[in-house]
């Protein structure tokens, strides 16, 4: 790859091992603790309950990079049904580190009717260029920002349970709010109930401060 590439990738690499993975696995202790109890499968009576042994969620992510959430959820027994992404280097690590798991490859080229019913939850964190305030903001006018809209689009017709969307705080500003409007609106429209907040990495075990938007949402009344 071309060495501004090679930048692209480490620091991609860098963000989503010392973040994503820590932040994604805390949410995702939360959720399957709260299945297993709504389920009735908690036992108070025990010191311990393997989460194994609570709720296996069936997942797919979108813009997988090189999919810390599936090395974070592991531990808690769920399992990535699809993966999205076209970088040659990420394609090339999931195609070793998750052999039995499809790369559908660019999420706007997917056949997702292929997918619906298939997985309980869908995770993306889609290209935040558009939204940072260290670019030119444009948002939803550039390309890379659609690809917000493109999640949603999927989610009409996947129709997962639960909803993980990430990105940074400038979609919060991105035309002074419009942008990220749109988005909470759309994901409204599409029967999501919905909660989203600004997280900052240093307040969860990472030596750095990293803030991040976080967006949940359930299918149905929240």
């Amino acid at each position: 790859f071309p060495s501004h590439d090679k930048g692209c990738i480490t620091k991609h690499c860098l963000v989503a091992s010392l973040f994503i993975i820590v932040r994604y696995w805390k949410i995702g202790k939360l959720i399957a603790t709260i299945m297993s109890l709504t389920k009735g499968r908690s036992n108070l009576g025990r010191n311990q309950v393997s989460f194994r042994e609570k709720s296996i969620m069936k997942f797919g992510t979108v813009c997988s990079g090189i999919e810390a959430c599936s090395v974070a959820w592991d531990s808690l027994g769920w399992q990535p049904q699809f993966f999205s992404e076209v970088e040659p280097f990420c394609n090339e690590l999931l195609s070793q580190r998750w052999a039995g798991v499809p790369n559908l490859g660019d999420m706007t080229k997917v056949n997702w009717e292929n997918q619906r019913g298939t997985v309980e939850l869908i995770c993306g964190g889609t290209p935040c260029q558009a939204f940072s305030l260290a670019g030119k903001q444009e948002g939803l006018d550039d390309e890379r920002g659609q690809l917000a809209i493109e999640f949603v689009k999927l989610l009409r017709v996947v129709r997962p349970r639960w909803v993980l969307w990430e990105n940074v705080p400038g979609v919060l500003s991105s035309n002074n709010g419009k942008d990220f409007g749109l988005f909470l609106n759309q994901l409204g429209e599409c029967g999501y109930g919905f909660a989203y907040r600004v997280l900052d990495a240093q307040y969860f075990g990472v030596p750095q401060q990293r803030k991040r938007v976080l967006v949940v949402g359930y299918l149905g009344d929240w």
